[in-house]
């Protein structure tokens, strides 16, 4: 280029008017491009997408629940993963809150583990929820996990307030944390995976039914001194936050195939932390029929749990609650009690 083009560049020139035109409308297609993605996330995907719907509506329903004027009437509100969505039928434990002294409400996100609950009790209780009794409904690997479930997690669960103390308790790197922290602000990076579950599930025939036939599998767990350590830990921490808002915190494990072996060093942890560990149906009472893959029970499988759940957290709410409580039944058992038996003698 002349040197003299260059002068009329520099100076303000036709040349230099065009450049700068386009970068100003590269920019401003950037901007409406990402602003409509943005709001296709925040209002169309929960409109067409049943999974995210179910969550947002839940999340407002748990915001608001407990702090009932009727203070002889208990309030547990139940958070867990796929494995507590799966394994509540919701219209039965509606069914058996009529005309009851307790209230339970069930708050599922598929994918999580204690490290999104934690911080997900953290946001709930900030936000207003106010159940006496906050129950984490997770398995052993679950409690033990350093995981957390993404950007997804970063959306609905954490206070942008907490991304440094996450950042430490899942040891993520200051990518991953900068991750975080935008999905926090924005719903179409935060709930990106879930689109894309969405869309595959939308264009490909039969997939959430395909889903099923891919069995997992559990991952080993590490020495019983070394779960006590780390979930004994991870329980006080829980409940110095619950205590720190007024309420209880339990834990109940959901039905299992096999027994994971590491029961009694929850139960040794629960006690010495003052969180009650409840076992409802027992490890290996249920057989493979009741479950739908081998972790996720099916309808069969949800009617028991349901009942059994109701049936306890109803036990405790007409008696005082002890510091220390680990409740299991005794042994195999036939799948159905009676409901005039309580859950932890079936």
């Amino acid at each position: 280029m002349p040197p003299n083009s260059v002068l009329t560049t520099l100076s303000g020139g036709p040349e230099y008017r065009r450049a700068t035109a386009s970068i100003g409308l590269l920019a401003a297609v950037a901007m409406v491009y990402l602003g409509g993605l943005e709001v296709a996330a925040r209002v169309l995907v929960p409109v067409h997408s049943a999974l995210t719907a179910r969550i947002r509506s839940d999340w407002s329903a748990a915001v608001r629940f407990g702090g009932s004027p009727l203070p002889d009437r208990a309030s547990f509100l139940v958070v867990g993963n796929s494995l507590l969505q799966a394994g509540i039928d919701r219209e039965e434990l509606s069914a058996l809150q009529r005309g009851n002294a307790a209230t339970v409400a069930v708050m599922p996100v598929e994918n999580t583990a204690y490290l999104d609950w934690y911080f997900g009790a953290r946001r709930l209780l900030a936000e207003g929820s106010m159940p006496q009794f906050l129950v984490l409904c997770l398995t052993p690997a679950d409690l033990v996990s350093n995981l957390t479930d993404g950007a997804v997690f970063a959306r609905i669960l954490m206070r942008p307030a907490d991304i440094l103390r996450v950042k430490q308790a899942a040891r993520l790197d200051w990518t991953t944390t900068s991750t975080y922290l935008m999905a926090s602000a924005s719903a179409w990076i935060g709930l990106s995976t879930e689109i894309r579950n969405w869309i595959r599930n939308e264009t490909v025939p039969g997939m959430p039914e395909l889903a099923h036939y891919f069995l997992q599998r559990a991952a080993p767990f590490p020495h019983t001194d070394v779960v006590e350590e780390i979930v004994g830990r991870r329980l006080g921490q829980f409940a110095t936050l619950c205590a720190a808002h007024g309420c209880k915190g339990m834990v109940v494990i959901p039905p299992s195939l096999r027994d994971p072996g590491v029961l009694a060093a929850l139960a040794h942890a629960g006690r010495a932390a003052g969180v009650p560990v409840l076992i409802p149906v027992a490890p290996g009472e249920l057989g493979q029929s009741y479950f739908r893959d081998g972790f996720h029970l099916n309808e069969r499988g949800a009617d028991i749990f349901t009942l059994r759940l109701w049936e306890a957290l109803e036990g405790i709410s007409h008696a005082e609650l002890p510091d220390e409580l680990f409740l299991t039944p005794a042994g195999p058992t036939s799948p159905r009690c009676p409901r005039s038996t309580p859950a932890v003698q079936c």
